[in-house]
């Protein structure tokens, strides 16, 4: 894959993420100056209603785009965001047309599968996870930085006038993608493409990859917990910090809230560059479970301020190992020209871990206290960590005796 394309395609998804991530945190005050609700139960609906529908939608679209091909993907999703933005652009004073806009904006959406599917397509497995971590660096770069640059905006212009701005933004994207990503190869003419690449069906060369190469539904069910895990916490966590801690400052507030993130971001690369075996990945992403777990319980705990700021960052180190190994083990996969709907039920099954981990989130805060989220978590982790520890030594037994018994 040429550089240029490689750069457009996670330049475009870093717009869309920025779009997407960056507005949300302000619907409260949107829904104040412009439709004048203030304080209105409507915000934690209205946040979680487009990750919902991109759930739903996440699947079929996987699908179209492996009978047409990605790149059209990859310009649906960017001209959707741009349309559903400029919706409420022009919407003023009308809630109606912002709920549709949402909707829109759920249902046409899904850059990051979009990517993803674009990227398994054009590159081989040796890179493959590669990229992956490339995309995950873009959303969680956009997860930090746009808020920043959006909450500024409105500070200047109005959010509907901001609203005008991310629609420029994302139409430039689709036009950047049109021009300068080429078209995936037609699968007729690419008969040899995935003969490089590993099935969950296909048979191993040797007994250890047998024994712990994850199957397809496997790693559908790792991305839930995973992604669930990390998500629970993030709603009630400044709260926790005044709570426990006594801090009201806006600046140490943010700065501890995106600690975690900002280790994923500085040590992502160095730590990716560590060849390890394919076999080697389900037992990184168990001790990174459980890693995470320790880190949440102890957060919602200790009552030293600088230990608090260490489980920060042994946090940011579990997520960094835990998306390494898993995006590993997803690039193990021969996707036999379903790269759409692999990487569409993906991004389905995270989208549908953030929603969940937000209602149970809301609701064990409600009737369990604040610590409740970060509890839940960590005994949902400690409980994937030994399934999954029990499910290798298992397999481990009945491929050896397979094995043995064929000998």
């Amino acid at each position: 894959m040429k550089k240029s394309t490689l750069f457009s395609v996670i330049l475009c998804h870093f717009i869309a993420a920025s779009a997407t991530l960056g507005i949300a945190p302000f619907f409260s005050i949107i829904l104040d100056k412009n439709f004048q609700l203030s304080h209105s139960p409507l915000v934690g609906f209205l946040y979680v209603l487009p990750t919902l529908l991109t759930a739903i939608a996440s699947p079929f679209w996987g699908k179209i785009s492996d009978k047409i091909n990605k790149k059209s993907a990859l310009l649906r999703a960017q001209l959707g965001l741009s349309i559903s933005f400029l919706i409420v652009a022009f919407s003023s004073g009308y809630l109606s047309l912002f709920i549709l806009s949402l909707c829109l904006q759920g249902l046409l959406g899904g850059t990051l599968a979009a990517a993803n599917a674009y990227l398994a397509t054009t590159s081989h497995r040796q890179q493959l996870s590669q990229l992956l971590n490339l995309t995950q660096f873009s959303a969680r770069a956009a997860f930090l930085i746009a808020p920043i640059i959006i909450g500024f905006l409105i500070n200047l212009f109005s959010p509907l006038s901001v609203y005008f701005l991310l629609a420029l933004i994302t139409f430039i994207s689709a036009i950047i993608i049109y021009f300068y990503v080429p078209k995936d190869k037609d699968k007729d003419k690419n008969k040899n493409y995935d003969h490089d690449k590993i099935t969950p069906n296909s048979k191993p060369q040797s007994i250890d990859a047998a024994i712990n190469i994850l199957p397809y539904y496997c790693l559908l069910a790792a991305s839930f917990v995973f992604n669930f895990s990390t998500v629970i916490s993030f709603p009630y966590f400044i709260t926790l910090l005044q709570a426990h801690f006594n801090v009201h400052s806006g600046l140490i507030l943010g700065l501890l809230f995106g600690l975690p993130h900002a280790v994923y971001l500085i040590s992502i690369f160095s730590l990716q560059k560590y060849r390890q075996q394919p076999s080697q990945q389900p037992w990184i992403f168990t001790g990174a479970l459980i890693l995470l777990a320790f880190s949440l319980y102890w957060q919602c705990v200790t009552t030293g301020f600088f230990t608090l700021i260490i489980l920060r960052i042994v946090m940011g180190a579990a997520i960094t190992l835990g998306f390494i190994s898993l995006n590993r083990m997803i690039a193990t996969l021969k996707l036999q020209q379903q790269e759409g709907k692999v990487f569409g039920w993906l991004d389905s099954i995270s989208k549908w871990a953030g929603v969940c981990a937000g209602l149970i989130a809301g609701f064990s805060y409600q009737f369990l206290g604040i610590t409740a989220p970060f509890i839940i978590s960590s005994f949902i982790l400690l409980i994937a960590a030994f399934s999954l520890i029990i499910y290798l030594c298992k397999r481990q037994y009945t491929v050896t005796r397979s094995y043995h018994a064929k000998s």
